[in-house]
Parts: structure tokens; sequence; C-alpha cells
């Protein structure tokens, strides 16, 4: 009896020690879309602090491809010690669920929620091709010009996907997918004039607005970004139901021990009040977070709710 007393104590005892001592070799943070995107952004801000923090290297792995599927479900199958952890926007943990196709991965059962890193209004951008300065007139050319213009997007069923969807069907014009795998390029093809029009979050636009590169014409926020005083929200330019922000996630596999999930939870907390990761996020257009685990995993199940009802309405589907 005392025997079992004493292996029952080690069990309990050993996930604490190991989160103390973490991490004891480089860390790799996965991040499940090509750089370029917003969420590779905010992933490498939090690998430059972790660095430093943990004294360990904070390797960023990007692995777009899938909208997001193929690096969820790298992680999703990692060994759940801590060395394998993802950073996500919403596609591959919610609407993916609604799309017909059976995931490799059950974003609820396979992935333990650590907090949400951060939140972002979209832009809506154009090409300088494109003969539009405002919404009402990008819906007009359109309308004069059905099947002419199309919209990039992350990949299918991503958020970029569904605003684009969801522009399509409430101003009744006829505009053409194009599935990206990942942001990055779609924003390429984007400033070439390849693809016409593409909702994307603000961090990863700022510059290339600014630099005069593409157009904005509105964002997706309730108030308008201090960043871009001059660009109207979707509501203030007709569109009010094309309202809503974009998150970012931290995620570890399954079963990584409860102390360490604790350990890692506490470091990303502490990544997220470092002024510099602050100031980056914030002067890009997004805002932190930073809640407990508990906090996340009721926020995924209610974002899952709301990606079900937002496919009804935008009638994305996959391609």
């Amino acid at each position: 009896m005392l025997r079992k007393i004493l292996i029952s104590g080690l069990v309990v005892v050993f996930p604490v020690a190991y989160a103390q001592d973490f991490p004891t070799r480089p860390v790799r943070l996965v991040c499940a879309n090509p750089p370029g995107a917003t969420a590779d952004f905010v992933t490498r801000l939090l690998a430059r602090h972790f660095s430093e923090q943990w004294k360990q290297p904070a390797v960023v792995d990007n692995r777009g491809g899938a909208a997001g599927l193929i690096g969820t479900d790298i992680v999703a199958k990692a060994v759940p010690d801590g060395y394998t952890l993802l950073v996500s926007a919403p596609g591959p943990l919610t609407t993916h669920m609604f799309l017909g196709e059976k995931l490799p991965y059950d974003p609820l059962n396979d992935l333990a929620p650590i907090t949400l890193l951060a939140v972002s209004p979209s832009v809506l951008m154009v090409s300088l091709k494109v003969p539009a300065k405002t919404v009402a007139e990008l819906i007009e050319y359109a309308k004069a010009n059905p099947g002419k213009l199309s919209y990039g997007s992350s990949g299918t069923g991503n958020p970029s996907h569904l605003h684009g969807a969801m522009l399509a069907s409430m101003a009744k014009i006829d505009i053409v997918h194009v599935p990206y795998k990942g942001g990055g390029p779609a924003l390429n093809d984007l400033v070439g004039g390849h693809v016409d029009i593409f909702f994307n979050p603000i961090p990863a636009m700022l510059p290339l607005v600014k630099g005069g590169r593409v157009k904005a014409l509105a964002v997706t926020s309730e108030k308008r970004f201090a960043g871009l005083p001059d660009v109207p929200t979707m509501a203030e330019s007709g569109l009010p139901q094309i309202g809503s922000t974009v998150w970012y996630g931290a995620l570890a596999p399954a079963r990584t021990p409860a102390g360490l999930i604790k350990r890692l939870h506490a470091d990303f907390i502490d990544a997220l009040k470092a002024p510099d990761v602050q100031e980056s996020l914030r002067s890009g257009g997004a805002e932190t977070v930073g809640d407990s685990p508990q906090q996340f995993a009721q926020f995924l199940r209610r974002e899952l709710e709301s990606a079900r009802k937002l496919l009804q309405v935008s009638g994305a589907k996959r391609e």
C-alpha cells in the first residue's frame, strides 16, 4: 500500500517539477499560416520574447496549406510535452468543422487551450487597378461587371473567405473566390493586381495601405481604427453585417499535463504584457487579451456556434 501511495505521489509531483524546469531545449511554435500572414506576425513577436525569457530558442515553424489544417494537425498529434505549440487564427479551430469534410483532428478534444492572444479587425482592400475608392463604388463597379472581380482568401473557410462571401451575398454582386495557401500569398497577388479584393486583419496590411500599394475601403470594427482615421467602418459603408474581429489563440496538444499548461499560460501572459509586444500589436491594430485556459475553451465553443451560423448566412462552402 505504501508503495502505491509513493508512486501515486510521483505521478502528481512530476508534472509540477517538469513545468518548473521547462524548457531545456528549443520550443517549436507552429504557425498554421505561411510567412506574411497576421498569425505569422503575432507568432514571431511571441517567439522573440520567449527566446529571451526561456534562454532557449523559440522556433517559428510556418505550416500553411489546406487553410491551416496541416499545421493544426501537426500539433494535435504531437507529443504533449510543451515543446510543440500552436498559434492559430479561427479557421482551423471553428469554421472547418462545418464545411462538410471530416477533419483529421477534433479542435475541442485534440488540443488544449492555453490563452486567447489577441483580436484584430480586418480591412477591406482592393488592388490599385480597381476603379473604386469606396465600398459603394466597388459594389457599383461589380454590378456593372459581373464575374470580372475576384476576391482572395487565406484559404476556404477562413475569415477572409467568409467576409468575401458575405460581401457578395449582402451586396448581391458576382465576385469570384480565389483561395490561397495563406494570407501572405493572397496579399502578394493583391499588390500585384492578380486578385482584386482581399479582407485581412490590419497588422499585416498597415504598411501596404500607408505605403499606397493597396487601397483600404473599410474596416470591420465597430469604430474607425486610429491608425487609418480616414477609412470608414463597414457599417458606415452600408454593410453592418460584415462587422467582426479576427482572433489568434495559443494551444498545446491534448493531454499536456495541467502543471505544464499552467506554466505555459503564465509565460504567454508575461509575453503579452511585455511593452514591445503590446506596442507592436496595438500600433498594428490588434488588441491583446490573455484570458485563462478555461475562458479560452468556453470562447472556442461560442465561436464554433457563431461560425456555424455565419456559414449559413454567407453561403460560403468548400470549393
